[in-house]
């Protein structure tokens, strides 16, 4: 059990943080398809599928993919209609790297009629999730309260 005393010690040291409010980030275009990203505080995936839908048909977009973390290992992503592995994992890593939690980014993709290919799917979710992510402003991360003493 010395592995629980471990990632207890690393909750509680956890230098996370979420969304002070909902932003958008600034289009990326590649190819004539533009992603925008959304980012938006939240501890429930359910919300960020309810976000997503609500996103993708009020914009008319062809895919709203999205990556959720909450505390602990909640983590989930989705590709919405693209490529396995292409769009939701791209912006979770995004998102491990800006150390945010308890938050989702959800990817609009506009169809501009040229295919991307996977690799250009991967660069062209990750670009938008880092532009929105670089913008977005923070609050500081409380650790997470199930693994105090």
């Amino acid at each position: 059990m010395a592995w629980l005393g471990a990632l207890r010690q690393q909750a509680r040291r956890c230098s996370c943080r979420t969304f002070s409010g909902a932003s958008e980030g600034a289009p990326h275009e590649v190819k004539g398809s533009v992603f925008v990203a959304h980012c938006l505080p939240t501890a429930d995936v359910a919300a960020t599928r309810a976000a997503a839908k609500e996103l993708k048909h009020r914009g008319g977009f062809g895919h709203a993919c999205w990556g959720f973390r909450g505390r602990g290992f909640d983590e989930r992503g989705s590709d919405d209609g693209e490529p396995k592995g292409t769009a939701g994992n791209p912006i979770l890593r995004e998102m491990e790297k800006a150390r945010v939690r308890d938050a989702a980014v959800i990817v609009t993709r506009d169809y501009g009629g040229v295919k991307l290919g996977t690799g250009g799917l991967v660069h062209a979710y990750s670009a938008a999730a880092r532009l929105a992510l670089e913008t977005a402003q923070y609050t500081a991360l409380d650790a997470d309260p199930r693994f105090k003493d």
